[in-house]
């Protein structure tokens, strides 16, 4: 399973299971590596469930469907941010080429993190404060990712 291998995660083909049929807060727990089991879970499954379901075409011009890879992926690494506390559910947004972007927008931070794959992570973050920006792509070390994401906790 290399989800676990790379990240720490027990997800491997988690929202595939999904992909049909809309996901309820009792249908999909994490398990216990992702937190205390808060709501950010199943708001997070419901929206990837959301965003497996979109056509090809979704954007009115040639998107391509949302890929499961990306979404079991997105999850795993949520999981892995989600898990020390402090952040808030993140927006989730389908990317014309199958792949989704995971958002925060807080404390004077912009972080938009796109997962095309597994172990396929582009991150940009802006510090509005500073005026700093931050671009790079990780694939198996999130440290970078949560270096940033960990200016945004409470």
């Amino acid at each position: 399973m290399y989800y676990q291998e790379t990240i720490g995660g027990s997800y491997q083909g988690l929202l595939s299971t999904y992909a049909r049929k809309p996901v309820t807060q009792t249908a999909l727990s994490l398990g216990p590596s992702a937190g205390d089991g808060s709501a950010w879970e199943a708001e997070v499954a419901n929206r990837l469930s959301q965003l497996l379901q979109l056509p090809s075409g979704w954007d009115g011009y040639r998107a391509a469907p949302i890929r499961p890879g990306a979404c079991d992926y997105a999850i795993s690494v949520l999981a892995r941010l989600m898990a020390a506390g402090g952040l808030p559910t993140p927006s989730i947004v389908p990317l014309a080429y199958g792949a989704v972007q995971i958002e925060w927008h807080r404390r004077g931070w912009n972080i938009e993190v796109e997962v095309e794959r597994p172990n396929m992570i582009s991150v940009f973050a802006r510090s509005l404060t500073s005026n700093k920006e931050y671009s790079f792509t990780i694939t198996t070390d999130l440290s970078p990712l949560i270096g940033i994401v960990n200016n945004i906790r409470d």
